[in-house]
């Protein structure tokens, strides 16, 4: 057979249908060289003919991404991970879509891919683990060693029984986690303080726990304890009193499921919050201790036992239906001296602007307020006083607000001025940046209403980002 002739003839078709053949020849030679009779030696010569012209067609084939530098297909690598995590959150390797995505995917492609994934640790840094296949503690023990002492991103939280499988085996890396998460469950059936004075680097932790049964007993955990790195913590279903924490140093605190007096005591601890979120649990079942004197109502109930002198962020999502709410704000954000950068208010908004008057405010930069139920008049007030008062948010940037009227009510022309005069001349001083207007009420395009002011939409071809909609 002419085997020059037969590869020039397999140059045409194309690279898919090439590996198809390939495919498919390996499969035919398998088959006869199992039967293992005369009569077969002829086809399967030709066969191994047909296969090396063949693979010689593919080997020949230079792909332009193989040419890149490996530099420049480790940054795509790299890419590839963090466009598949949710939006400011970590871009964690699921072990359940390994396959899918991951460095797994990328190693499987070629062996050039291959050489450069796993000399590549921080593409195996990032994982996450929320399925309970047994399996798992031996694939780990072939994916760890591959981050080379590089810092960890572990989260085995998927359930209490994964984690007394796979703690052992990540604990060994105990040196390297930067973040770690898992769940746990009471009694815990393995010895967690292996880790006690072994975790260095470790910044962030999440912990969820559950009781075996109620009697459980709860053995108190003192394996983080030790953590000179550690700023932000989330509890949940996990009462603080179950671990020993430095709690003192913590910036960042998530207790989710606790009850008011656990989380006031725990608020006793940290000094230092900039960012604290807390989801109590049935508040009126779990009354405060009498030492608070605390009459439970709303969650304004809480600022008066709190003081945050590094709060930068406020999200508030009780109602402020009277003055004396704004009153309790106020009080709390004067007593904690903060330097606040944002604020929003997610909640039925009836009161006045003066909690938007405090000093706090100076450097408020971000301020949502969905739904405010202001009359007309008072909408109008709180655009003029942005307009007219350099001294009331001085570095407002990004205003959202989501009044109760009609959108055929939108005052546009007051809207314009207080845009105008935050946008134009302001020097050095923050220019507003980006307005929406969402308006409760309405059944006509708004956007249509706003462009027919000519200040506004001068101030959108400026560069201003304006959204007005319902």
């Amino acid at each position: 057979m002419d085997t020059t002739n037969q590869k020039d003839n397999l140059t045409f078709p194309t690279n898919s249908w090439l590996r198809v053949r390939l495919a498919e020849i390996d499969t035919q030679l398998g088959q006869l060289q199992s039967a293992q009779l005369e009569s077969d030696k002829h086809e399967v010569k030709r066969l191994e003919v047909e296969r090396n012209a063949v693979a010689e067609v593919l080997n020949s084939i230079v792909y332009p991404i193989l040419s890149l530098p490996v530099e420049i297909t480790s940054d795509i690598f790299y890419h590839h991970l963090n466009q598949q995590a949710p939006r400011d959150e970590l871009p964690l390797v699921d072990l359940d879509k390994a396959t899918i995505v991951g460095p797994l995917v990328l190693s499987h492609v070629c062996s050039t891919w291959r050489s450069i994934a796993i000399d590549m640790p921080s593409l195996w840094c990032r994982l996450r683990e929320t399925s309970s296949v047994a399996d798992r503690r031996k694939l780990l023990e072939y994916w760890l060693p591959r981050t080379r002492g590089n810092m960890l991103y572990l989260d085995i939280a998927s359930d209490p029984t994964q984690t007394a499988r796979l703690f052992p085996t990540v604990a060994q890396y105990s040196h390297c986690w930067r973040t770690f998460g898992c769940s746990l469950q009471f009694p815990v059936p393995f010895p967690i303080d292996t880790v006690y004075g072994r975790i260095p680097l470790l910044q962030a932790l999440e912990i969820c726990g559950e009781l075996a049964t109620r009697s459980s007993e709860v053995t108190h955990i003192t394996a983080f304890s030790d953590a000179p790195e550690l700023r932000k913590v989330e509890l949940r279903r996990f009462q603080p009193r179950w671990i020993s924490l430095p709690w003192a140093q913590l910036t960042n605190l998530a207790l989710c499921v606790v009850s008011f007096a656990q989380a006031t005591e725990t608020l006793r601890l940290t000094p230092n919050l900039e960012e604290l979120t807390v989801d109590l649990f049935n508040p009126f079942a779990h009354p405060p201790p009498p030492s608070s004197y605390v009459i439970f109502g709303q969650t304004w109930e809480f600022f008066p036992y709190v003081t945050l002198p590094g709060l930068q962020t406020l999200d508030i999502t009780s109602r402020i239906t009277e003055e004396d709410d704004d009153k309790v704000l106020i009080t709390f954000l004067d007593r904690s001296q903060c330097t606040l950068e944002s604020i929003s208010f997610f909640c039925f908004y009836r009161g006045p602007i003066s909690a938007l008057e405090s000093i706090t405010m100076r450097n408020v930069s971000k301020i949502s307020i969905r739904p405010v139920y202001w009359s007309l008049g008072r909408l109008e007030q709180f655009l003029l006083r942005i307009a007219s008062d350099p001294t009331f948010l001085p570095n407002l940037q990004s205003l959202e607000i989501s009044p109760s009227i009609d959108m055929t009510d939108i005052p546009y022309a007051k809207v314009a001025a207080m845009l105008s005069a935050r946008w134009y001349g302001r020097g050095n001083a923050a220019k507003l940046r980006f307005f929406r207007m969402i308006c409760m009420n309405g059944s006509a395009d708004p956007l249509r209403h706003a462009s027919m002011n000519p200040e506004l939409r001068g101030l959108m071809d400026d560069g201003l980002e304006i959204s007005i909609e319902y």
